[in-house]
């Protein structure tokens, strides 16, 4: 198309511009465009503590407002904490969180809490805790302590996932 006058001009760049913000306002408000995929997210905080003989201490919390997963899809997600009180004894704890298929339950499970000797590194004492099933948009604990009484030592560790749907 040919424009040969300044009106003509005007009156085409108007159209463009109307038709451009109707675009961006269908955009913004979600309408008349490609469908948007619903947002899921998980709120996760890790706490690891570790006593050794009269000693106790906790690693930072490991917090993690929003970690963004696909949804209504399958996932996984592993989160860790180490925590290395003295030279002598280090604690882990692993958290895996998953759906194994779309629109199924989202699911917690502490892999592993560890006690382990730093000098020799061989693990001391190990724990595996239950599968929890998430309550979406409500906050889920579970705790899971590990011990070796002959050092004596134990790892206290805790879990809080929040998974907003």
């Amino acid at each position: 198309m040919s424009i040969t006058s300044r009106p003509m001009l005007s009156k085409r760049l108007a159209t463009i511009a109307g038709t451009a913000a109707i675009a961006a306002g269908a955009l913004l408000t979600g309408g008349a465009g490609p469908a948007q995929a619903a947002s899921e997210d998980l709120q996760v905080t890790l706490v690891l503590c570790t006593q050794f003989k009269n000693t106790f201490s906790c690693a930072q919390d490991f917090v993690l407002a929003k970690d963004p997963i696909p949804a209504s899809s399958p996932f996984r997600r592993n989160y860790s904490l180490i925590h290395r009180p003295n030279s002598v004894i280090q604690s882990n704890f692993n958290v895996q969180v998953f759906r194994n298929v779309a629109d199924g339950p989202v699911i917690a499970q502490t892999k592993s809490v560890l006690l382990v000797d730093r000098q020799t590194g061989k693990t001391l004492s190990k724990a595996v805790g239950p599968l929890v099933t998430l309550t979406a948009n409500k906050l889920s604990v579970n705790n899971l302590s590990v011990s070796e009484p002959t050092n004596p030592s134990q790892a206290n560790s805790g879990f809080q996932i929040t998974w907003h749907k």
